[in-house]
């Protein structure tokens, strides 16, 4: 396969972007997350019509909004090709699937894992750190679920249109998706970092083995 060869450069990035994103992460931890967090809640609750819309986007669109996306166009891409005869609409319909399911699944697993505290425990009882291995919903706060399906999906939809405008476009999207949950104190900015990266990720890499269109890399 004529992609593979890029196999050991995005290994070397992907090494070098972790150390990157987790000395960023355990900064933010230390020095950034609770004051930003702190300001955006004093800041942007003065402003009622700003936070509304914050709230409106930051909830109205439900992480599992994501995996069902991903769902639909999984039984999509499986029935492009008998049906309409395009592999290329098969490809860019799985492309989307797995890209935002594993960018979900790594998120769901770190999630668990670590077990930050979200930013109302902070604000109501004091207590900011991790509780390891946890279900409890009020710490499952890092990664981010929403930027992570953000940035997964959308950077996914970029990769198949291949018009950069477009691309920034959506890029934009994902990351106001983002910080809407950071304004309505449902994450630590180091969970909307690190999310993001997940979903980036997850892109980088199925693209490599597996690309939304048959010709992408001719």
């Amino acid at each position: 396969m004529q992609q593979s060869k890029y196999f050991m450069p995005i290994l070397y990035n992907t090494s070098i972007s972790m150390i990157l994103v987790l000395f960023i992460y355990v900064a933010f931890f230390y020095f950034v997350d609770k004051p930003v967090m702190l300001w955006a809640h004093t800041a942007f609750a003065q402003s009622s019509k700003f936070f509304k819309i914050c709230a409106w986007l930051g909830d109205s669109v439900k992480t599992a909004y994501w995996g069902i996306l991903a769902l639909i166009a999984a039984v999509l891409g499986g029935l492009a090709r008998p049906l309409l005869r395009n592999p290329n609409w098969a490809r860019s319909c799985l492309f989307f699937a797995a890209c935002v399911l594993v960018a979900m699944g790594m998120a769901y697993v770190l999630k668990h894992t670590l077990g930050r505290a979200r930013p109302v425990e902070y604000l109501q009882h004091n207590m900011y750190g991790f509780r390891y291995f946890t279900r409890d919903y009020n710490f499952l706060s890092s990664p981010s679920g929403h930027a992570t399906g953000a940035f997964a999906g959308l950077l996914a939809l970029g990769y198949i249109i291949r018009r950069h405008s477009i691309t920034c476009l959506l890029l934009i999207g994902a990351t106001l998706l983002a910080l809407s949950r950071l304004v309505i104190s449902k994450h630590y900015a180091g969970d909307i970092l690190l999310g993001a990266y997940l979903g980036v990720l997850a892109v980088v890499w199925i693209q490599c083995f597996f690309p939304p269109r048959i010709s992408y890399y001719e």
